[in-house]
Parts: structure tokens; sequence; C-alpha cells
């Protein structure tokens, strides 16, 4: 499992390109007799990525290294009940209806992010849960929204802002 692999050096791509590859081994150095890894016969290469603008810290994955992976699952938020029973399972102490919506602001959210492209980012599954466990411990609704949620989108624009703008979102939904 190679784990956010678009954080990984482009020198450690590099050398994971021939293990990859159908041939499935990797030299340990350059010389003619250099020892050789093989890959198991059954060893199934997964890997995780984070592809965007908004993922700093990345390096974007060059087409080679791609393509080494036969399959490419693009992944989406969970669905709706899904993603409440996710949020109500890790935060101890909250409640069914502060999960859903806690889910409803996001799906707000995101649904104006994709449709009108009015914000930068999306509300993500973590927001959610940093959110969720504050509530379950008793902090106020509103105020685990706001550092958990609101605090990560840019204040700029004062009344017209993104933050403002999930703000309302917020006061909608609860």
């Amino acid at each position: 499992m190679l784990d956010e692999i678009t954080r990984a050096s482009l020198d450690a791509g590099n050398i994971l390109l021939p293990l990859l590859d159908r041939q499935g081994y990797l030299p340990l150095d350059e010389g003619e007799d250099s020892p050789v890894i093989h890959r198991g016969k059954r060893v199934c290469m997964l890997a995780t990525a984070n592809v965007g603008m908004t993922y700093t810290g990345t390096t974007p994955l060059d087409t080679a290294l791609k393509q080494r992976f036969s399959t490419v699952v693009a992944m989406d938020y969970p669905p709706f009940d899904y993603e409440v029973k996710v949020v109500l399972g890790r935060c101890q102490g909250l409640r069914a209806a502060q999960a859903t919506t806690l889910v409803k602001i996001a799906t707000a959210q995101r649904r104006l992010a994709r449709q009108e492209e009015q914000f930068s980012e999306e509300i993500s599954t973590r927001m959610l849960l940093a959110a969720g466990e504050k509530i379950g411990a008793g902090m106020a609704f509103q105020q685990a929204c706001l550092t958990s949620v609101v605090n990560f989108f840019s204040a700029e624009g004062g009344d017209e802002s993104e933050r403002t703008q999930v703000k309302q979102i917020i006061q909608k939904h609860h």
C-alpha cells in the first residue's frame, strides 16, 4: 500500500517504476551483476493520491507512474446515509440528529461548490469528524462548526466571502 503517493519525491516514484511494471523487479544498483528484488507473484500494489491544485506539498503523478496502475478508482464523498453513519460512529457522544445536520451542511456546500463554483474547496469528511468530536464532547454546535469548518474558508471579500457563505449554510440547516 503506497499511501498518498503524490507526497513521495520524484526519485521515489522513479525507483518504484520497474517494481510496478509488468516485469516486477527492482535492481539494487546500476551494475550488471547487481542483486535484483522480484515482486512476489501474488503481490498487488495499491496507491492513494490526493490530486488537484488545492493539495499543497504534493507532486503531480507523471504519466509513466500513473499508467503502471491498471485500475484507477476516482473517489467522491460517501453517500449521505453512509457519511452520517461514519460521523456518528467516530464521534463519541454525538447524537444522530447532529450527525445528520453536519452532513446536510456539507452536502449543501459541496453542491454549491460544484454547481456554482462559489468555493475554492469543499467541506471534507475530515472537517465533519473534527466538528462532530467537539460537539460530542459538549461544545456548542455553532462553535464546533466555526473552529472545525468555517475557519478553513477564506474571509477575503467580507460579507461576500466563502467564510460568510459557509456560516449562512450552517445557519440555514441548524
